[in-house]
């Protein structure tokens, strides 16, 4: 039952989809009323979040290295090969209609990852994060964020937790930016 329960979402959710651009809407937000799931996904994006706490960094400022700073993102899932395995990391991606806010705002894509998460249920999550750098303000990186179950309409809030230690570990050595530009 499981297995056909992971089959069916593949096929409605496939990973693949996320290689080419940074998806525009969670899986929650496809439910209909009265009730939508809310637990299912976490999105941190400037034109479409869902689920997110706007207290939480999504920025880092006075970076002097890129380099360095998308050095200790990837450590960060490499530190924990049983929870995190990094599926894809490019160095670019196509930003969707939605974020047409960044080209605008002159920001271009550094790094473009997907995160394969595994619960402490053994459920699978989608982390899909892009990095965008300022082109008018040296140092500065911001995040777009999304994470989501593959299977299944309860996370018992695993997404929220992915999402906020690993802007916790950042923010240890980074100075967080609060809401973006």
């Amino acid at each position: 039952m499981c297995f056909f329960l992971y089959l069916c979402s593949y096929f409605r959710n496939p990973v693949q989809d996320f290689n080419r651009t940074f998806p525009r809407e969670c899986l929650g937000q496809t439910y209909p009323d009265p009730a939508p799931i809310t637990s299912v996904c976490l999105r941190a994006s400037p034109s479409n979040p869902y689920n997110f706490d706007p207290s939480w960094p999504v920025g880092y400022t006075n970076i002097t290295s890129l380099d360095f700073f998308l050095s200790d993102l990837s450590s960060y899932f490499t530190s924990d090969p049983l929870q995190y395995h990094i599926l894809s990391d490019e160095a670019s991606v196509e930003l969707s209609s939605l974020d047409v806010y960044w080209s605008v705002m002159e920001f271009k894509v550094a790094r473009y990852m997907i995160v394969q998460a595994q619960t402490s249920f053994g459920f699978v999550q989608d982390m899909m994060i892009v990095v965008l750098t300022s082109e008018r303000e040296a140092g500065e990186v911001y995040f777009q964020i999304q994470s989501q179950l593959r299977v299944g309409l309860k996370d018992y809030g695993e997404n929220t937790q992915n999402v906020k230690s690993m802007l916790s570990f950042l923010s240890g050595k980074y100075h967080p930016i609060k809401g973006y530009p």
